[in-house]
Formats: C-alpha cells, sequence, structure tokens
C-alpha cells in the first residue's frame, strides 16, 4: 500500500489591521468618514526550523525571508493563532499609550503658549480687503 500523504508545511501567524479607504465622491474628494477598518490574519511558511528559531517565508511570491527566535518575548509571528491574536492585542495597547502620551504633549504644548500669551495672529499676505483698493 502506497501511503503518500500531503505533508502540510508549518505556518506561523500575525493578525494585524487594514483600513480600507471610503472612497471619493462623484467629483473626486475623499469621502468625509473614515473607512472600513478589518482585522486580518496572515499565514507565513516555515521554511527551516533551528534550535533556536524558524525562518518564515513573508511573501508567497518572492524569496523574502525573516528569523523568528522562539523564546523572544515580542515576535513577528507566533505558532499559534491564540499566541498571535494576543500578541496583536498586546501591540495595540502599546500603540495606544504611546499614542495617548503624544496627544496629552501636543495639548500640554497648545496649553502652553496660550497661557503665557505667545499666540499673536499674524495677517494673511494673501487676504486682500477690497474696501482698501483705490479704483
Amino acid at each position: 500500500m502506497d501511503s503518500k500523504e500531503e505533508v502540510k508545511p508549518e505556518v506561523w501567524y500575525r493578525y494585524e489591521e487594514v483600513r480600507y479607504s471610503p472612497g471619493t465622491d462623484e467629483y473626486g474628494d475623499p469621502l468625509p468618514y473614515r473607512g472600513r477598518l478589518e482585522v486580518k490574519l496572515d499565514e507565513y511558511e516555515v521554511i527551516k526550523t533551528t534550535p533556536k528559531g524558524v525562518w518564515i517565508r513573508l511573501y508567497s511570491w518572492g524569496n523574502e525571508k525573516r528569523f523568528i527566535l522562539r523564546g523572544a518575548r515580542k515576535r513577528y509571528a507566533c505558532p499559534t493563532k491564540e499566541e498571535a491574536i494576543e500578541s496583536f492585542r498586546a501591540r495595540k495597547e502599546r500603540q495606544r499609550r504611546i499614542l495617548t502620551s503624544q496627544l496629552e504633549d501636543v495639548n500640554d504644548a497648545l496649553n502652553y503658549i496660550k497661557d503665557h500669551n505667545m499666540i499673536k495672529v499674524k495677517a494673511n499676505p494673501a487676504f486682500v480687503d477690497l474696501a482698501e483698493l483705490s479704483f
């Protein structure tokens, strides 16, 4: 009996978010709302296993590869979907902390220039008051 079972390659996983454009109106101007967001699962074929980690193929059409250390705290991809979704959650929580801190810095800077009377309104040289023109 000839048992030639097809061996599926080992696969590692990574979740990422994708935001799609909302499109444009009939004049070609961007629509005034955010596009649709989806969280997608990427699967990466393991092309080589080493004692310390794995090499994955980044794109199915190319030869670009990436090494992933098995014992690392942060990994580009994970061996299970469960670990991959937890990794995604941790990346998004970290991103939120960073962006929240940056927003606080922006607000602090704007409040500083307001509190120290540093805001001066400059005349727009491109603006011409038609009443001042003499014909």
